[in-house]
C-alpha cells in the first residue's frame, strides 16, 4: 500500500495552519512514499523523506538545515521508538497519526460528515486526493453529504459536474474513449464503489455500463446498446435466434454474466437518445465507426439476419429498402389491388422511419413517389379513359403531372440494387401504362383540333392575358413568370416549394382558380410563347414578344400610360458580370408604378436542351434568378401567375426517326404515317389552315438528342 500525497499534504496543511513556523514535522504512514521529494505548499516548500529507521531519521535531523523548508519526516515506527531527543527535535514532540476523515472536516470546514460517507474509509483518502487548483468549493449547510462527495469524485474521475448520472449521460459520457481511460486509472476502490452509487440514477443499466467498461470493452459499450435494440427487439421476444444470441452476448461482453431482456433495452434505449442526438445534428462522422461496429458484433452474435429492426444501422437501411423493392415487384406483378398497394406502402413506411433516410433526403422522396406510382396504377386499373379532350386536360393536371414528377423521380434508381432494380420494373410498368393514355390522348386531340372550342375547363394559351393576368392586376399589381419549357410535372414540384416559403395558392371561389392552359400546336417556343405574350394566336421572336405584351389592349387598360406593361427576357434578368437580378428589374418589381410586369426565364429549356449530367432539383433557389425575382414582388405585395408556354417529354432512349424540316416532336405532313403517328390540322394549328404529323408516343423524337 501507498502512502498518499494528498493525506500527507492535507496533514502538514492543518498543522501549518496552526504554527506557519513548524519546520520540522514527523507523521506516521505505513507503505510506500512514491511522491515527489519537494512539494510546493502555498508559500511553504516541503521537503518530503520517508524513513525506515530511527538512523535514518536521525540523519535527516542533523540535515535540515534550511529554515526556509518545512522537513515532513514519513515513518511506520511508533512514538516510543524514536527516543526523547529525537522526538524534542519535532513539531510538538510526536508523530502525528494521518486520520483522513478528521482532515477532511477540517479542510471543508464542516460540523458533520453524512454517515454513508464515513463508513468507506476510503472515500476520504480520494476526496484529499481530488483537491482542485483552487481548492473544494464551500459546502453548504457544513454538512459534507454524500452527494457533495460524489459529485467531487464524479467531477475529478469522470468529468461530471452533478452527483446523480443517468444511463443516457453515461452512453454520451462513454462516446470519449479518453474519458474511459481516465476512468481506469481511477483508485480501485472507487471503481468498486461506483456501481452502487450509479445505480440510484442509472438504475441496473448503469451498473452494466460500469461493468462493461471494467471487462475491456469501452470502445465496444456504445455498438453493444445499438446491437441490444435488435437482440431484445419486443417484437420479437420469442425468435430462438435471437435467445440464441443474448446468450452468445454474455458470454463474449459480461463474463457470462445474465443479461435480462429489461436491462438490454434499457441499454439500447440510451445508447439510442446518444446516436440520435448526433443524427439531428447530421453529425454522421461521429457514429459511422458505431454503426460499423454494431453491425460487426451481429454478424459475431449471428443476428444480422433481424438488422432491419435497427432503425439507426445502415444495413438495416439497406434491409428495409430491400423489402420495399419486394414488395413493389410484388405488386406489378400481381393484379392491382388495395391489397398489394397497402403492403407497398407498409414497407415504404418503415423503411422512412429509419434515421438513415436523413443521410440523402432525395432516397426518401423516390420512395414517396414509388408509392405514389404503385397507388396509381391501382387506381388506373379500375378508372375509364377520359371522354373528352378536356377532361383529359384537366385529368392530367390534376394527376397525370403528380405521375410525371414520381416516375422522373425512380428514373434516377437508387444506390440500393435492388430498390433500382425495383425502380427499373416499376418505371417499365408505369411507362405501359402511361402510353395507353398517351394513345387514347391522341384520338381526343385529333378530334379536338378539328373544332376547337374556349372552354370554362380549360385555357388557351393566348386567352391568359385576358382572362387571368388583366383581370388579376385591376385588383393590384401583378407579375407574370413565363418559365420556358415547364411541364406541369416541374411545375407540381416547384409548386411544392413555393408552398413551404409561404406563398399562398389561389383557388376556387378567390380571385382566380387554378386552370389548365393548352399550348398552341406545334408546341415550340416562337409559336406557343409568342402567343401567349401577345394574347393571340401568332408567332414570333423575344422582340415580337416584348411590343406584343407592350401594346396588349387588356393589360394597358389596367396600368398608367407613362408605365405601360413591360416584358423582360433572358439578357435583361441577369446584372453584368453575374448571375443576379438586375437592379433595375428588381426596382420595377418591387415597385408599384408598373401595374404588370411579365419576365421569361429560360432555366428549364436551356438545362433540358444541353443534357443534364447531375439530378434537378426544381425550386426557386435552382431556377436562376426566380428566386430573387419572387423576393423582389412580396415587396410590392405583387399576384404571381405562373405559366409556360409548352411542356417537354424527356429523352429516355427515345427512338430517332430523322426527318427534313422536322421540330423535336413534330414533322411535316410526308410519307407514311407509323402506328404511334397522328396528323393535326384546324384552328389550334398554327398557321391556320397547316397540317403538322405528331407522335401521340413519348418514345419517338425527330430532332437531335437532347435531355428533353
Amino acid at each position: 500500500m501507498d502512502i498518499l500525497q494528498s493525506q500527507v499534504v492535507a496533514q502538514v496543511r492543518e498543522i501549518l495552519k496552526k504554527d506557519p513556523s513548524a519546520r520540522t514535522i514527523g507523521i506516521r504512514a505505513a507503505g510506500s512514499w512514491r511522491g515527489q521529494e519537494i512539494l510546493k505548499l502555498g508559500n511553504h516548500s516541503l521537503r518530503i523523506h520517508h524513513c525506515l529507521s530511527v538512523l535514518a531519521i536521525r540523519e535527516q535531523l542533523v540535515l535540515a538545515r534550511h529554515p526556509s523548508e518545512v522537513t515532513v519526516l514519513l515513518t511506520s515506527l511508533e512514538d516510543a521508538s524514536l527516543g526523547q531527543d529525537v522526538l524534542a527535535r519535532l513539531w510538538r514532540q510526536q508523530l502525528f497519526s494521518i486520520q483522513s476523515w478528521r482532515l477532511v472536516r477540517d479542510l471543508f470546514a464542516v460540523d458533520e460528515i453524512d454517515a454513508r460517507l464515513v463508513k468507506q474509509s476510503w472515500m476520504a483518502d480520494a476526496i484529499l486526493a481530488a483537491e482542485p487548483t483552487g481548492g473544494f468549493p464551500v459546502v453548504p449547510g457544513r454538512v459534507l453529504t454524500a452527494e457533495f462527495a460524489w459529485q467531487l469524485l464524479l467531477k475529478r474521475y469522470l468529468g461530471f459536474e452533478q452527483p446523480y448520472v443517468d444511463a443516457i449521460e453515461l452512453a454520451r459520457w462513454a462516446k470519449s474513449l479518453e474519458r474511459v481511460e481516465t476512468y481506469l486509472q481511477a483508485p480501485p476502490e472507487f471503481r468498486q464503489s461506483l456501481p452502487d452509487w450509479i445505480t440510484q440514477s442509472a438504475g441496473e443499466v448503469g451498473r452494466l455500463m460500469l461493468q462493461v467498461l471494467e471487462l475491456g470493452h469501452g470502445k465496444d459499450l456504445l455498438p453493444l446498446g445499438l446491437v441490444c435494440q435488435v437482440v431484445f427487439a419486443p417484437e420479437l421476444a420469442q425468435e430462438s435466434t435471437l435467445k440464441l444470441a443474448a446468450a452468445r452476448l454474455e458470454e463474449r461482453y459480461l463474463d457470462g454474466q445474465s443479461l435480462s431482456p429489461e436491462v438490454g433495452r434499457g441499454w439500447a434505449a440510451a445508447v439510442t437518445q446518444v446516436v440520435e442526438a448526433d443524427v439531428a445534428k447530421k453529425n454522421w462522422q461521429a457514429i459511422q465507426t458505431l454503426q460499423r461496429r454494431a453491425e460487426e458484433i451481429l454478424q459475431e452474435l449471428k443476428a444480422d439476419a433481424f438488422i432491419q429492426i435497427s432503425p439507426l444501422l445502415p444495413k438495416g437501411f439497406d434491409r428495409r429498402l430491400e423489402q420495399v423493392a419486394q414488395a413493389i415487384l410484388k405488386a406489378i406483378s400481381m393484379a392491382p389491388g388495395q391489397k398489394s398497394v397497402g403492403a407497398v406502402e407498409g414497407t415504404i413506411q418503415y423503411a422512412l422511419q429509419h434515421r438513415m433516410i436523413d443521410l440523402k433526403p432525395t432516397r426518401a422522396e423516390g420512395l414517396r413517389m414509388a408509392e405514389r406510382l404503385v397507388r396509381w396504377l391501382a387506381d388506373a386499373a379500375n378508372n375509364s379513359m377520359p371522354g373528352s379532350f378536356h377532361e383529359a386536360v384537366k385529368s392530367y393536371f390534376h394527376s397525370g403531372g403528380f405521375v410525371d414528377w414520381a416516375r422522373f423521380r425512380i428514373w434516377d434508381g437508387d444506390s440500393n440494387p435492388a430498390l433500382a432494380e425495383a425502380y427499373l420494373h416499376l418505371a417499365r410498368r408505369v411507362d405501359q401504362q402511361r402510353e395507353e393514355e398517351n394513345s387514347h390522348f391522341g384520338l381526343l386531340l385529333q378530334a379536338w383540333c378539328q373544332q376547337a372550342e374556349p372552354s370554362t375547363e380549360t385555357l388557351w394559351i393566348e386567352d391568359l392575358l385576358d382572362v387571368v393576368v388583366a383581370p388579376l392586376a385591376r385588383e393590384r399589381c401583378a407579375l407574370l413568370v413565363v418559365l420556358d419549357g415547364m411541364s406541369v410535372a416541374v411545375f407540381r414540384e416547384l409548386m411544392q416549394d413555393l408552398l413551404r416559403q409561404g406563398w399562398v395558392e389561389l383557388g376556387a371561389g378567390e380571385t382566380a382558380s387554378q386552370r389548365p392552359v393548352v399550348a398552341a400546336l406545334p408546341t415550340l417556343t416562337e409559336v406557343s410563347r409568342a402567343s401567349l405574350l401577345c394574347g393571340k394566336l401568332t408567332s414570333g421572336n423575344s422582340a415580337h414578344e416584348k411590343e406584343g405584351f407592350r401594346k396588349h389592349a387588356g393589360l394597358q387598360a389596367v396600368g398608367r400610360a407613362n408605365f405601360p406593361p413591360a416584358l423582360y427576357h433572358k439578357a435583361e434578368l441577369i446584372s453584368a458580370g453575374g448571375r443576379g437580378l438586375s437592379p433595375e428589374v428588381r426596382a420595377n418589381i418591387a415597385g408599384s408604378s408598373r401595374r404588370v410586369i411579365g419576365v421569361v426565364i429560360n432555366s428549364v429549356d436551356d438545362y433540358l436542351a444541353k443534357g443534364g449530367q447531375f439530378k434537378e432539383s426544381w425550386t426557386s433557389e435552382t431556377i436562376v434568378p426566380l428566386g430573387q425575382i419572387l423576393d423582389a414582388a412580396r415587396e410590392s405585395n405583387r399576384f404571381l401567375i405562373l405559366t409556360s408556354d409548352h411542356g417537354h417529354v424527356l429523352e429516355r432512349d427515345l427512338e430517332y426517326r430523322p426527318c427534313t424540316e422536322s421540330q423535336e416532336r413534330n414533322r411535316p405532313l410526308s410519307g407514311q404515317l407509323t402506328a404511334d403517328e397522328i396528323v393535326l390540322q384546324g384552328v389550334r394549328v398554327w398557321p391556320v389552315g397547316e397540317k403538322m404529323v405528331a407522335p401521340w408516343s413519348e418514345k419517338v423524337r425527330y430532332g437531335i438528342k437532347k435531355y428533353g
